[in-house]
């Protein structure tokens, strides 16, 4: 179509209407075909990305053990509890 167009293009030397007409209908329907074939590569690369979307699976989570051991068996463990305060820290009151 390109060369067509290209050839009449080149073969015009005067200001002839049919020929003028001749090349924008060409020309036209040279549009109308990129767009149809752009529209469908559009519509296939729409169509392989939704089918790779579809097929991925995704692995269950497992949660991994603490990396921390525990303490040893013979330390002893001496448990201290401290005493609360009976004082506000803002006013100063005592509570009972």
């Amino acid at each position: 179509m390109k060369f067509t167009i290209k050839k009449l293009r080149h073969e015009q030397f005067g200001q002839s209407s049919e020929r003028h007409a001749m090349l924008e209908q060409l020309e036209l329907s040279l549009a109308e075909m990129e767009e149809d074939a752009s529209q469908a590569e559009a519509a296939a690369q729409i169509a392989v990305n939704a089918a790779a979307t579809a097929n991925i699976k995704v692995p269950a989570f497992e949660r991994r053990k603490p990396a921390r051991r525990p303490l040893p068996g013979h330390l002893l463990r001496e448990r201290i509890v401290y005493p609360s305060s009976s004082a506000c820290p803002c006013c100063g009151r005592y509570y009972p």
